[in-house]
């Protein structure tokens, strides 16, 4: 019966610690338990296959000198090696360098125990136990649900299912939870606008309809607003012009300065007498004029100041305007009803009264809010379900506010004297600069410590280094999604008996997660403040695209995925002349989910992604497709036995380069789980997934298989596939990228 390990490179590293600690204790019985062994991997393959710096470990505890230590770590390395035994062991030789050990491993006894024990273990290779069957909590997507699910969205749903599935393989019970953000004021715009609207014959998913009526209502409401603040700022403008004429006309000791306060007059005469004129233009004009001044003369750099904000604040007006464009050609008959039918009355007063009739449950109000958000999480369902995610639960931002779980947070709060009221709005804020000042475990969420504080505060910079308090309510008594986050964070533990809780959030939500963290401290739960962790991510960008959904300015998952099906689909066909049509389609759409998948897996969380189509669809490196059919290659080859894979196979037989460096890849897998949950990185994986896929590419590539000459060979080379398949399809499960017998 062959050695079966779940982790065969930790069983080799705990078995070089035992020898190294063997020969220790015979020749240093007393320095044997002061000596923490460290093993790792050299740098070069020649120098060993583990090595141990356990002479330099040794000599720093034994010299007297700095001199001797040199000497003395040669000489404990060289009596360690010659007091080493073997025997029944993995390791066949070591050789004393300098102060390290370096070990090398019996090549035929480490194939024998890494391809046996893939094999015997199958779909369990690479797990373990070390959740121990505990609750771990991944909340993730978690979208509002006033739009179909975006580029951005796909980013965070993949990644918060590929860390289900991780911890799930290493023995946690995962909970994916959905939070229903249904109280939020972008849920109430969308709501409005449906009721204004009222039935609107449009077919097609009725998330992106919802999409589209909450980007018409946002755009109306802003150009509206827009419309106003650009006529007052080109008062402001022309004011600022004055002040800049008045003060340039006091300079006019130079040519410069009779220059430049001439064409400040003129640009000031077209602003004020021709109607004409455009003067949005005319502010960059100014501006550079205005530069080139404070150049030399800092009273200057006031107006400076004054017209690159009002530049600013013109730029966002005008975006609201060319977005207004934009959404009629889209979305002409949608925009035009809405705008008819919401010409009377303040959007933002009616919208208010909503957010507190469905705060308090008014019975109509909250059969509207429910039936759109429903609307709304079908359709989410029916694109995650395309992808292979879904959830164990959805919950209802709003059952936290009726069930009086958010008032009980803030009474909570109140009680341990940590809430305080704003004299003129009467609005409700946690006094998180009193704690960070007061207490080490709240400094250390924030990545302070007590000398930074004080300083910030001897300085007058608490504005710069301290972080701000968190508003609990608005001045109207209605909470914030913030302090209905602290409330759920503390239902999801208890409700589900977690004992961690991963959020999947955007990286821009990083300061809020801390305040929550702190909010937990504050109102006495320790134990969940340490044990919610917010898994940040970074936004998704395609080359020359602006996103923004109130602006109606976005791509959908659905639309990615049509679009990247489409691609594949021809793709295949050029490629294989064999498949038919519809064989071709079901190939280009799991093709196309592996592919995205792996294009947002791939890259570390907290690092941007710059999403390019011929990265995303290359077949030959780096990309799902490639795993995909580097998968289906081993595929192939055993469909040709029958998948009959020889038993009691002598795995010696392996020789070649590649072949040894494929069963050592092989052997890294457990690790590299382990390591992408440690990290909270799934693109740990994917990234071995990809180097691992290139050297069975290699290894095809060179050497037969089933017509290898020895039969001894042959049947290691097929045990060796199967092992490769075997891990190779753990990877892409845990990934979420469909495994194909066929492309």
């Amino acid at each position: 019966m062959p050695t079966i390990y779940s982790n065969v490179l930790e069983e080799i590293k705990n078995e070089a610690k035992s020898l190294l600690l063997d020969s220790l204790k015979k020749i240093y019985p007393e320095y044997a338990d002061k000596v923490t062994i460290v093993i790792d991997r050299p740098p070069k393959k020649e120098l060993g296959d583990l090595a141990s710096p356990i002479g330099f470990q040794l000599a720093k505890i034994m010299a007297k000198s700095k001199q001797e230590m040199r000497s003395l770590s040669e000489e404990i390395s060289k009596k360690i090696v010659e007091n080493l035994s073997f025997k029944e062991t993995l390791f066949r030789d070591a050789k004393a360098v300098g102060g390290y050990v370096n070990l090398f491993i019996d090549q035929d006894k480490f194939n024998n125990v890494v391809v046996n024990s893939i094999l015997a273990l199958n779909e369990n290779y690479g797990s373990s136990n070390i959740g121990k069957n505990n609750v771990l909590v991944v909340e993730h997507t978690s979208a509002n649900p006033i739009h179909p699910l975006h580029i951005g969205t796909a980013r965070n749903s993949i990644l918060g299912d590929s860390l289900a599935k991780i911890f799930k393989f290493l023995g946690y019970r995962v909970n994916r939870r959905f939070y229903v953000d249904d109280m939020g004021k972008q849920v109430a715009y969308l709501v409005y606008g449906v009721k204004k609207l009222g039935n609107l014959d449009m077919q097609g998913k009725k998330d992106h309809l919802l999409g589209v009526i909450y980007s018409c209502v946002n755009t109306i409401l802003h150009t509206r607003h827009a419309s106003i603040e650009l006529s007052k700022l080109k008062n402001e403008f022309i004011s600022v012009i004055e002040d800049l004429e008045v003060k340039l006309d006091s300079l006019k000791n130079s040519r410069a300065y009779i220059k430049h306060y001439y064409n400040i007059k003129i640009l000031l005469e077209k602003t004020r007498q021709l109607s004409t004129t455009d003067w949005l233009i005319l502010i960059e004009h100014i501006i550079e004029i205005v530069d080139e001044l404070a150049k030399t003369d800092r009273a200057i750099g006031i107006f400076k100041e004054k017209l690159l904000n009002i530049q600013k604040r013109v730029i966002e007006h005008v975006d609201w305007i060319n977005a207004e464009n934009e959404i009629k050609k889209k979305w002409g008959n949608v925009y035009a009803k809405l705008y008819a039918k919401t010409s009377e009355g303040d959007i933002e007063e009616q919208v208010s009264e909503l957010i507190k009739k469905y705060e308090i449950g008014d019975d109509e109000v909250v059969g509207f809010f429910k039936d759109v958000c429903s609307q709304a999480l079908e359709g989410f369902k029916e694109t995650l379900k395309r992808f292979g995610i879904d959830f164990d639960a959805y919950d209802w931002e709003s059952q936290l506010v009726w069930e009086g779980r958010v008032k009980e947070v803030i009474e909570k709060l109140k009680e341990k004297g940590w809430v305080i009221e704003d004299a003129n709005s009467k609005a409700l804020f946690l006094d998180i600069r009193r704690a960070v000042i007061e207490r080490e475990d709240i400094r250390e969420i924030f990545g302070l410590n007590e000398k930074k504080v004080k300083r910030a505060i001897k300085e007058g910079k608490e504005d710069k280094i301290l972080p701000p308090n968190l508003a609990l309510t608005r001045s109207d008594g209605t909470t914030l999604y913030t302090t209905r986050d602290i409330a759920y964070s503390i239902w999801k533990f208890e409700k589900t008996g977690a004992k961690i809780v991963l959020n999947v959030i955007g990286v821009d939500q990083t300061l809020a997660q801390k305040q929550i963290r702190a909010a937990l401290k504050l109102a006495g739960y320790e134990e969940y403040a340490d044990n919610l962790i917010h898994v940040a991510y970074e936004l998704v960008t395609l080359p020359g695209a602006k996103f923004s959904s109130r602006r109606g300015r976005y791509i959908t998952f659905d639309e990615l995925f049509l679009e990247a099906k489409r691609r594949v689909f021809n793709i295949i066909i050029d490629r294989n002349s064999e498949v038919d049509e519809e064989e071709a389609e079901k190939i280009s759409e799991k093709v196309a989910i592996g592919a995205i998948k792996y294009a947002l897996l791939s890259v570390s969380p907290t690092k941007k992604i710059t999403f390019n189509w011929e990265q995303v669809l290359d077949f030959e490196q780096n990309s799902g497709p490639f795993i995909q059919y580097a998968y289906t290659r081993a595929h192939n080859i055993l469909r040709r036995i029958n998948f009959e894979v020889p038993k009691n196979v002598d795995l010696s037989y392996l020789k070649e380069e590649k072949e040894l460096e494929l069963v050592w890849k092989l052997a890294e897998f457990p690790n590299i789980v382990l390591e992408a949950a440690k990290m909270f990185r799934p693109d740990i994986i994917a990234e071995y997934s990809n180097k691992l896929a290139q050297i069975f590419n290699s290894f095809y590539q060179r050497y037969r298989v089933l017509q290898a000459k020895d039969e001894n060979v042959k049947n290691a080379r097929i045990a060796l596939v199967e092992a490769y398949r075997i891990t190779m399809g753990n990877a892409m499960r845990l990934l979420g990228i469909p495994i194909l017998e066929r492309m």
